[in-house]
């Protein structure tokens, strides 16, 4: 649930049907079409560069990054994109660890699908990932130095 009322996702996915971007059957749900596909890589990739600049250059919170995102992303220009991601040295992943799609938008698998929870005491990881859906949790990782590339012991 995203605080979005069923009525108004229903409304819009019949928007994105009509113009090809999705195949949506009732109740079965919603796929990607492949005029959809790329249209969807171009907004995840402005997304997370934009994520990535507003933590690297602007010195944001990587908690606060999101919801600034995504009042932005439909509103920049590839062109304006492909500035960002060379001013950042074409970075792999956003702050969240998430991969960002390339210009020519492939984009790479992440590199592993374990979870802290897949881990014994004891073990040593890489955190890799961290899900963006919850402010108060990366807030909370942050004051702890925990990020992507952090590594933790398991206790």
């Amino acid at each position: 649930h995203m605080g979005v009322e069923q009525p108004s996702v229903t409304s819009m996915v019949k928007k994105l049907a009509k113009r090809d971007f999705v195949h949506y059957e009732p109740y079965k749900g919603v796929v990607l079409t492949d005029t959809g596909i790329p249209v969807a890589l171009e907004i995840i990739r402005h997304h997370r560069l934009i994520e990535r600049y507003l933590t690297e250059r602007l010195e944001y919170d990587w908690a606060e990054v999101h919801d600034e995102a995504d009042r932005l992303e439909h509103h920049i220009s590839n062109q304006f994109a492909d500035r960002i991601a060379e001013q950042l040295g074409n970075p792999a992943v956003d702050p969240h660890g998430d991969p960002i799609p390339t210009a020519d938008l492939d984009v790479s698998p992440p590199q592993s699908g374990e979870t802290l929870a897949d881990q014994q005491v004891g073990d040593k990881v890489r955190i890799e990932r961290v899900p963006d859906n919850d402010p108060d949790l990366l807030r909370y990782l942050s004051e702890h130095g925990i990020t992507p590339t952090t590594v933790v012991e398991i206790v």
